[in-house]
C-alpha cells in the first residue's frame, strides 16, 4: 500500500502502547491516560543504534510527545535540529514536575513548541490561565530560544507566535466531540 515500514520494530512478547484521551464534553478539557507497554523499551540509545538515526534523513518535520520516555524525544529534537529538520514538541501528556528541568535545555532544539497552559505553567513557572497568561509564558518560551509557539486553552482556544510577532488568539470552535482518536495531530496539522 506504499507504507514505509522500515522504522517499525516487533519486540516478541510486548504489546503496543496505548494512550487514552478522555474529553469532559462540558468544559472540552481532557485528560490523557497512557499505558506505555512496549513504549517505554525506546528510549535514545534504542533511537540511536536500532533505528541508527536513518529515519531523519530526508525528513522536513519531526514530532515528538511524551509518550516515549524523556530522553528518547530529547534525543530526536537535537538530532533533527541539527539536521535542519523543522522540530514539533507537544509536551502532552504533562510531563511530571522532576522533568522539567531536563527539558529545559532542549527547548533551543525545538522549531514550534506545544504545551496547553498546564504544562506551560510547570515549564514556565507561571500561572497560565487565560490568554494573557498564555502570552507571557509565550515570551518566556521564546526568550529560551524557540521560534514559534502555541500554547492550547482547551475551550479558550489557542494563542500562537510565529518568528517572535505579536501572540494572536484563536477562539475554539464548539464541536460536539465524536472521537479524539489523533486530535493532536490534528492540532498540527491546523497549524
Amino acid at each position: 500500500n506504499g507504507c514505509d515500514v522500515r522504522f517499525l520494530r516487533k519486540v516478541e512478547g510486548q504489546n503496543s502502547g496505548l494512550a487514552m484521551i478522555f474529553v469532559d464534553t462540558n468544559t472540552a478539557q481532557n485528560e490523557i491516560v497512557i499505558c506505555p507497554n512496549v513504549t517505554s523499551k525506546m528510549d535514545a540509545a534504542f533511537v540511536q543504534n536500532e533505528l541508527s538515526l536513518s529515519f531523519l534523513d530526508g525528513c522536513k518535520i519531526v514530532v515528538c510527545q511524551n509518550e516515549v520516555p524523556l530522553d528518547a524525544t530529547l534525543f530526536v529534537l537535537e538530532q533533527a535540529h541539527k539536521r535542519g529538520v523543522y522540530t514539533i514538541f507537544n509536551t502532552a501528556p504533562a510531563p511530571i514536575k522532576e522533568d522539567a528541568a531536563r527539558i529545559e535545555p532542549y527547548l533551543k532544539y525545538v522549531s514550534l513548541f506545544c504545551p496547553n497552559e498546564t504544562e506551560a505553567s510547570l515549564l514556565t513557572g507561571l500561572e497560565v490561565t487565560d490568554v494573557p497568561s498564555a502570552e507571557k509564558a509565550i515570551a518566556v518560551f521564546q526568550g529560551k530560544g524557540i521560534r514559534d509557539v502555541v500554547i492550547t486553552l482547551g475551550s479558550k482556544g489557542f494563542v500562537l507566535s510565529e518568528n517572535g510577532a505579536k501572540p494572536t488568539h484563536y477562539a475554539a470552535k464548539r464541536v460536539k466531540a465524536v472521537d479524539t482518536t489523533d486530535s493532536v495531530l490534528l492540532q498540527h496539522e491546523f497549524l
